[in-house]
């Protein structure tokens, strides 16, 4: 399988994937003590584009990738046909011939300062982007997964549905 992935721009965009960043991980020691520590492991940005190129950024948002085999088989189908529901599942697709999926639900920040040195590109349209040299990005979803990527976020966090909901529909 190859990658799903589009090449990414020299600027961030939301829905650019990350090689490694530390994502949290909570666990439950069986005395019932609640534990977190940090796993490198590939993630998806999450931060809409217009608040990435704001020139006060603090902090950017993510979510982790995780083997599609870890998501609920119940789940899998749905994911895999790309449809809205369920809203917090995102396929991100084959990155390296492993196949992710995130949880849209499960979300963490970094500070802009983690990621160190920043440029700002110069484009016509939009004002000038925000990058980050040397931070490996494998890709980004492409643009009807983005688009995708989107709806799935406006439904999971405010409740509002597309405008054409049968266009994530299998019927």
């Amino acid at each position: 399988m190859g990658d799903d992935l589009e090449r990414c721009e020299p600027w961030l965009r939301q829905g650019d994937v990350f090689e490694a960043l530390p994502c949290p991980s909570p666990g439950k020691a069986t005395s019932g003590e609640i534990w977190w520590r940090s796993e490198h492991m590939p993630a998806l940005l999450l931060s809409a584009d217009c608040q990435v190129d704001k020139p006060k950024l603090e902090r950017l948002l993510f979510t982790p990738l995780f083997p599609f085999e870890r998501l609920d088989p119940s789940v899998q189908g749905q994911a895999r046909k790309e449809l809205l529901d369920p809203y917090d599942a995102f396929r991100v697709g084959f990155i390296r011939g492993v196949e992710y999926f995130s949880r849209l639900s499960f979300t963490f920040w970094l500070p802009l300062e983690y990621f160190g040195d920043q440029e700002f590109h110069p484009v016509a349209e939009p004002p000038p982007r925000r990058s980050l040299p040397g931070k490996r990005r494998l890709g980004t979803v492409t643009g009807p997964r983005r688009a995708l990527l989107q709806d799935k976020l406006n439904a999971f966090w405010t409740g509002t549905l597309p405008r054409n909901p049968q266009l994530f529909r299998s019927d």
